[in-house]
Formats: C-alpha cells, sequence, structure tokens
C-alpha cells in the first residue's frame, strides 16, 4: 500500500491575502535557510531514496508537518524548506523517535558560513598565529571573530591564506584592502568557492572531472594548452562561446580566470 503522500502549500489567491500576509512579502535566501533541514542517508542504508523512506514512514498532515519545499542535493540526500523553526523542529523530533528512521537518516540544520577573504603571497614561514595577529591590528576586532580556513598549495616561498570571518568582521578587513603582515602589505579580496575547470576553463566542475579530451587557453581562449599559447590579446573562452551560439554579445577582452 502506498505511503502517504506529502501536501502541496500554495498561497491564498491575490484578493484574499492581506497586508499582513506573509504571501506578501517573500522571505529573504537568508530567512528561507534558517529553517531548512538537510538529510542524508546513513551507512548500511538499504533504502535507495530517502523521499520514498520519508513517504513510507512519516505522514506530514498526521505529524501537522508544514512544508514549503522538497529538493534533491548532492550525496543522495534531501533539503526540506519549512515556514518557521517550529516545523523544522517538529520533523526532527520525529525522526529521533522512530527507530527504523534513526538508524536511516541524519538530520542537521542548515548552517550558513561565514564569509570568506583570501589574502595574497604569505610567506609561508609566518604562522596562522602572525595572520591573525595582523587582522585584529587592522580592523580592531579580536582574532576570535577570524579563523583560517586554509592556505593554497606553495608556489616559491610564499602562498595565498583564506579566513573565515564574521560578518562585521569581513567588511572591516575588505574595507582595508591591504593587510599589513610584518613589513609587508598583501592584497585582499573576497574568496568565492566557485569551480573553474583548468583544461576546457568552463565553470562548474573541476579539470578531474571534465568530458573534453583537449586543453583550451585560459588567456586566448582556443584549443591549445596555457603554456604553449603566445598571444597577446586576451580572449575568454567562456564568452566567445556563449558569443558564438547564442549571439549574446559578451565582452570576450579579458582571460577566462579574470576577476
Amino acid at each position: 500500500m502506498p505511503g502517504p503522500s506529502f501536501p502541496i502549500l500554495e498561497c491564498k489567491s491575490e484578493s484574499s491575502v492581506t497586508a499582513a500576509s506573509p504571501c506578501n512579502k517573500p522571505l529573504s535566501y537568508a530567512e528561507t535557510a534558517r529553517n531548512t533541514i538537510l538529510l542524508y542517508p546513513k551507512e548500511g542504508n538499504k533504502e535507495t531514496s530517502l523521499r520514498k523512506l520519508l513517504q513510507k514512514e512519516v505522514d506530514p498532515l498526521e505529524e501537522k508537518i508544514k512544508f514549503k519545499e522538497i529538493r534533491s542535493i548532492r550525496n543522495k540526500g534531501l533539503a526540506i524548506d519549512f515556514a518557521t523553526d517550529e516545523q523544522a523542529e517538529r520533523l526532527i523530533k520525529k525522526l529521533e523517535r522512530k527507530e527504523e528512521l534513526q538508524a536511516a537518516v541524519e538530520a542537521r540544520k542548515f548552517e550558513k558560513r561565514n564569509p570568506r577573504c583570501i589574502i595574497y603571497d604569505v610567506p609561508t614561514a609566518t604562522s596562522d598565529e602572525s595572520v591573525l595577529k595582523a587582522t585584529e591590528a587592522a580592523t580592531s576586532f579580536e582574532a576570535s571573530n577570524f579563523t583560517i580556513s586554509f592556505r593554497t598549495r606553495d608556489r616559491g616561498d610564499k602562498s595565498h591564506c583564506v579566513i573565515q570571518a564574521k560578518s562585521e568582521a569581513f567588511t572591516t578587513l575588505m574595507s582595508c584592502k591591504k593587510l599589513a603582515i610584518g613589513w609587508s602589505r598583501h592584497s585582499v579580496k573576497e574568496h568565492l568557492n566557485i569551480k573553474r575547470c583548468c583544461r576546457c576553463q568552463s565553470y562548474g566542475h573541476l579539470q578531474k572531472d571534465c568530458r573534453r579530451k583537449n586543453f583550451y587557453c585560459a588567456l586566448y581562449g582556443f584549443e591549445h594548452h596555457n603554456k604553449a599559447c603566445h598571444s597577446r590579446a586576451p580572449c575568454c573562452a567562456n564568452c566567445w562561446e556563449e558569443s558564438t551560439k547564442r549571439g549574446t554579445g559578451f565582452r570576450v577582452d579579458y582571460p577566462a580566470d579574470s576577476n
């Protein structure tokens, strides 16, 4: 016998919505994410689909669980958005009470990650403690507001340092533009975790997952390796392809890896 289906929630018609109704004003991404539950299958889970398992084990009408949206995410997981934190907690408690669900499903609340910035060309001999002291001196925020996320691979005797910071501390550090560490000053920019393939220059995947056989130049945009490029005129491979195929008219006079 098929399990209960999840109800579809709809806003009332425009004529029946009052000025105070939440349907009038959509939630921001931050407000929505605050009430999002992430579900992942645990090791040894025999059920191939979390969605099917939920439909089988949890009746949202009976449990009075009202959700806004459910979608698939990486690692065979599900993200479920709720209108309120109370609704999200209701599902978590249900998962904890039911033995079969507790053994098969890992549930956790979505946590918004603090913004990150990158400090360029930091000597490898410079300790993390020295970097944090420098950020504290430059921003007047205590070092506890900053966390070293990672350092990039060394190039010579230098590497780039990626720092995660609380919102206000991040804004202040970004406004500095340069950070003094010892007797040298280092550029500071926002760090965005965007995947770009070094083989085809496209975004959204890495070289190890690329399906193209040949390399495309990051500077000139055509089919040759960066090291074999002798062009002096840059051309973005991505924008050139979009303009050629779709007639977007994007500018192309910059490298594919430019900011």
